[in-house]
């Protein structure tokens, strides 16, 4: 009797090991690629001669027509936009730029995008509107996008 109970208890104790705990072990986020009208299209200075009507936001332009409606700039490229999105936005800085950084996540547990965009800051005293952006291959999921903004001395 003491064997059976000592079995069932086993049991119980190995299935109570194997739940969900184990499959978020597993979980990871996934980084994804994305480019930019630089490197794809050829464009230049695009955080100067590119302009959206935004105040600290963003948007997703997936048309031709959207973007042409409303971009403005020095470079219009023919934008694939069969095979990519443009994430657009707006942000005021305190003091001018040396780079901005790109990172496109998506959670493993929500299946959600994050696009994480840090702003390398220097000590220039002017304090420019920039435009940021990405061209992110056509996702599913675009829609859910959060985009984190992160000013970085």
């Amino acid at each position: 009797m003491k064997r059976i109970l000592l079995i069932t208890l086993l049991a119980f104790a190995f299935m109570a090991c194997n739940d969900d705990d184990d499959n978020d072990k597993n979980c990871e986020d996934q980084n994804l690629a994305t480019t930019s009208l630089e490197d794809t299209y050829g464009c230049v200075d695009t955080p100067y001669q590119m302009d959206i009507d935004l105040t600290d936001t963003f948007t997703i332009i997936s048309t031709t027509e959207e973007f042409e409606s409303r971009v403005t700039g020095s470079c219009y490229p023919e934008i694939d936009f069969d095979k990519y999105d443009l994430i657009i936005g707006k942000h005021q800085l305190n003091s001018g730029i040396d780079a901005i950084v790109y990172d496109l996540i998506e959670d493993c547990e929500t299946q959600k995008l994050i696009l994480n965009v840090t702003f390398l800051l220097n000590a220039a005293t002017i304090s420019p509107n920039i435009t940021y952006h990405i061209l992110s291959l056509k996702q599913d999921n675009i829609a859910s996008l959060t985009v984190n903004i992160q000013d970085e001395n």
